[in-house]
């Protein structure tokens, strides 16, 4: 209801004002009606699923949270209105990799996975992206492959235990050649040329023979060609047994 006016007259005691009663009635009423506008039963509620601005009641004041502005957020005061802005918002990403770039449009996805042997997963602690196995899956694999040449930059190659090749390519050996060695030099089959230092028979010479050098001194005519006279040339032969 509206609330009602005591009538008090135009001057003191002229007798047109409400009666003492009639003047107690309206007070009582216009306190009863307030006592109703705000009861105890009156409280905000915060409703839909965001953040709720109501904060409480502070006896007959109902009390609300004040909006603050945040990082890179603007708030105007309007006469109807409170306006939110975000005039720095971030609406392309660029995504640079080893392969080339591409442009992430503002609400867009992008996706990270592991190539050949290569794990990810998120991080939801700190929001990291983690990659592993990146550095020793080529211990882990047992059957690896290159796809190109490789190149050592001068490096040694250690704990190898077999090298198979077709073909030993470079500048000349420097070093000892330790272990057994399969396969041809320059044509030549390794294992034939061995046996020749390692298992001579020379079958039945009357002179004792050591070594393959000393066979063939004894056993390869050399010709000297035909020599004048008087020859600038001097030949010694040894002694002859």
């Amino acid at each position: 209801m509206a609330i009602e006016l005591i009538n008090i007259g135009n001057i003191a005691n002229d007798g047109t004002g409400d009666e003492l009663r009639v003047a107690f009635r309206k007070i009582n009423q216009n306190f009863e009606d307030l006592d109703l506008r705000v009861a105890d039963a009156v409280l905000g509620i915060n409703t839909g699923t965001g953040v709720g601005i109501y904060r409480g009641r502070n006896e007959n004041d109902l009390e609300f949270k004040s909006l603050v502005a945040g990082n890179n957020v603007e708030l105007a005061d309007n006469p109807a209105s409170i306006e939110i802005s975000v005039p720095d918002v971030l609406t392309e990403t660029p995504v640079i990799t080893d392969a080339g770039s591409y442009v992430l449009a503002s609400g867009g996805v992008i996706r990270v996975f592991g190539g050949t042997a290569i794990d990810t997963s998120l991080d939801t602690l700190d929001n990291s992206i983690v990659i592993t196995n990146l550095f020793d899956e080529l211990s882990k694999d047992t059957t690896p492959e290159l796809g190109g040449t490789l190149n050592a930059q001068s490096n040694n190659i250690t704990n190898v235990n077999r090298i198979t090749a077709n073909e030993f390519q470079g500048g000349s050996f420097q070093g000892n050649f330790a272990g057994n060695f399969t396969g041809t030099v320059n044509g030549i089959n390794t294992d034939v040329v061995s046996s020749f230092f390692d298992d001579i028979d020379f079958g039945g010479l009357p002179t004792n023979i050591t070594s393959f050098y000393e066979y063939l001194v004894k056993t390869i005519d050399v010709d000297l060609g035909t020599a004048s006279s008087p020859s600038p040339d001097s030949i010694d032969f040894g002694s002859f047994v």
